[in-house]
């Protein structure tokens, strides 16, 4: 070990150890690839989820703040001794995976502090703060590029802890496989820049969604925009976003403004509707499919406030709530979010990554990195124009600070597997024969035919004329319709590999480009596939 632990533990006369991976030996001999850093009231608190992860073949153990503070005879401010502690941890435990166990503010023995530092972009002529907070400091150990995969626990009492432990190790072995986890839930909040930049963000968003989401993903959109086709009646937008959420889903995104205490609202009439603030939380209740729940909006995770918990808090320690959550400490700009959100995007899909700290960390370091994409050279020239020729570089960096992940980042994604693979062909009366291959020996398969996501099934319902009467009803069912891009659909079973049906259509396609696409599931696990088929025009 370093100079910096060997040797600083041993003359220390510490109580026996209760928990069975708690390490106060720093200078023994050990891998961690897993290594929960917990305030000293949780020690004995963490041990179910670090059996879990050891049990998946994970080197762990756990440390105490307290006996950190000792190794550096407590002159270090917290955050520098707990990095020069990790330094050590990644060189010689081989450490990956860090989850602090703690609020970001409260009572000694139950907090640990996030890194407070100077915010790299700054003006007042636009809404910013001049310092932001973080654990990225942890992550980056003091530098600049993701090093460790890092998560935080934000408990303030043990009970609270043992929900979020609970959630943990529930997401990753008791939930029922099934179509949940091919859905992602997505709420767009009004932009409200400016007509320029509002375009600007709505077309970015629908890069985002159209480029770089796998077609086999089912997706419902929710916009806050009320012309858009996307939008429910506004006074129950906030119950359809409850409800969006409690009918489960893989992810679940919110883009939009945000505040410490909830997601903003949507203006109807001359009225303001929430969405998501604490009078949400007691109709939260997820009885499977417990989503990752990521909110790119300002401050929504802002876990050091002396006024009380963040709305992220909030919402991560709902025992039937999100199983982790992503979020921002401060306020931050629309350029850094639109570059994170699509980084989350393309890294949330990446087979080769396993976990939400690995998927987060690539996220971060696609928004670090020199990109020539049509997507960055128009957001860069955008945020240049707007904020100045050298706003960007600053935002990038702070942005990457500014999110925090709510959460064990050793989670391990219940995306579907994508081993289906489907042939298709077109029958003299119009239908179409699919065939399909997966490495599920016996399941269920869901098959669709499905319009492209830039189109809809077929027409819209009409809206009533203004003062007509049944307009919530016909918004409604303007949404419903708008996120249904199914033409048909057959549920068959699934035998000895192999699952075959025959797609019916009341009238003739249209010509263009479809998707047909699969999900087999069991009890065991679960797949998906698509196969893109065009219709010539005869």
């Amino acid at each position: 070990m370093t100079a910096f632990c060997v040797g600083l533990l041993a003359a220390l006369a510490l109580p026996a150890a209760a928990s069975d991976y708690l390490v106060t030996d720093f200078t023994a001999q050990r891998t961690a690839e897993y290594l929960m850093v917990v305030a000293d009231e949780f020690a004995d608190d963490c041990d179910a989820l670090l059996a879990h992860r050891e049990a998946q073949g994970r080197s762990v153990s756990l440390v105490r703040l307290s006996d950190i503070r000792r190794a550096t005879g407590d002159q270090a401010p917290i955050p520098l001794a707990i990095v020069q502690f990790l330094k050590a941890a990644h060189e010689h435990w081989q450490t990956r995976f860090v989850l602090l166990v703690g609020d970001a503010r409260g009572e000694s023995g139950r907090s640990i502090p996030m890194s407070a530092e100077p915010a790299s972009y700054y003006s007042p002529k636009f809404l910013s703060e001049q310092e932001l907070v973080t654990d990225y400091y942890y992550s980056a150990l003091g530098g600049e590029q993701p090093v460790l995969h890092v998560g935080r626990f934000p408990a303030d009492t043990r009970d609270e802890l043992a929900t979020m432990i609970a959630k943990t190790i529930a997401y990753e072995t008791a939930q029922a496989h099934g179509p949940w986890q091919r859905k992602l839930s997505f709420l767009a909040g009004k932009a409200g820049f400016g007509e320029l930049v509002d375009a600007v963000i709505e077309s970015q968003f629908t890069q985002i969604v159209l480029g770089d989401i796998p077609p086999e993903y089912d997706i419902e959109i929710a916009h806050a925009r009320t012309a858009s086709n996307y939008c429910p009646f506004p006074p129950r937008f906030n119950a359809n976003a409850v409800k969006l959420l409690n009918e489960g889903s893989l992810f679940y995104v919110y883009v939009g403004h945000g505040t410490r205490t909830g997601c903003d609202d949507i203006e109807w009439q001359g009225e303001k509707y929430p969405i998501f603030d604490s009078a949400s939380l007691p109709l939260i209740d997820i009885p499977n499919g417990l989503p990752v729940m990521a909110v790119i909006a300002c401050d929504t995770a802002r876990i050091d406030s002396a006024k009380g918990d963040s709305i992220g808090e909030e919402i991560l320690k709902l025992p039937r709530g999100p199983v982790a959550y992503l979020g921002s400490t401060r306020i931050c700009q629309p350029y850094g979010n639109a570059l994170l959100g699509r980084g989350l995007v393309r890294a949330a899909f990446a087979s080769e990554l396993v976990t939400l700290g690995e998927v987060m960390d690539r996220a971060r370091s696609e928004v670090l990195s020199e990109d020539d994409s049509p997507f960055r050279k128009q957001a860069d020239a955008m945020a240049g124009m707007l904020q100045g020729a050298e706003s960007p570089a600053k935002m990038r960096r702070d942005v990457v600070r500014h999110y925090n992940l709510l959460g064990d980042p050793a989670l391990v994604l219940q995306r579907p597997g994508a081993d289906v693979t489907l042939e298709a062909s077109q029958q003299p009366d119009g239908s179409w024969r699919v065939k399909g291959t997966t490495g599920l020996a016996e399941g269920e398969a869901i098959v669709t035919f499905e319009a492209p996501r830039n189109r809809f099934a077929g027409p819209l319902p009409e809206l009533p004329s203004e003062g007509a009467g049944g307009l919530g009803e016909a918004m409604a069912a303007r949404y419903r319709a708008a996120n249904d891009k199914r033409l048909t659909r057959a549920q068959v079973l699934v035998e000895g590999g192999t699952f075959a049906t025959t797609l019916e259509f009341p009238e003739a396609l249209a010509p263009g480009h479809y998707a047909i696409k699969a999900f087999v599931w069991n009890e065991n696990e679960a797949s998906a596939g698509a196969l893109s088929v065009t219709i010539d025009a005869p």
